[in-house]
């Protein structure tokens, strides 16, 4: 089914160091990339966080990754310390 090949997909980019996401909450996926930082991401916007997104990111450099949701999603980027914080 289309679903098993979607689930096999995720899994073998995860594999390879990729994370694979299809219609997912921003905050969600500001959430994983955020593993792969030192420090937290925060969503200052509910409306924002919960802006549906999909993509195909490289999750080995963290910064990297938030760069490349942020250009395609368009959002502010701030860090201040350990946090970032993420906004409209």
């Amino acid at each position: 089914s289309s679903a098993n090949a979607v689930d096999l997909a995720e899994a073998t980019a995860w594999r390879q160091g990729r994370y694979v996401f299809t219609n997912i909450r921003l905050a969600d996926v500001l959430e994983r990339i955020g593993r792969y930082r030192g420090g937290r991401i925060v969503v200052t916007s509910g409306e924002l966080g919960e802006r549906r997104v999909s993509g195909n990111i490289a999750l080995r450099d963290g910064n990297a990754a938030l760069a490349a949701v942020q250009s395609s999603v368009s959002f502010q980027v701030v860090t201040l310390g350990r946090l970032t914080f993420v906004s409209p």
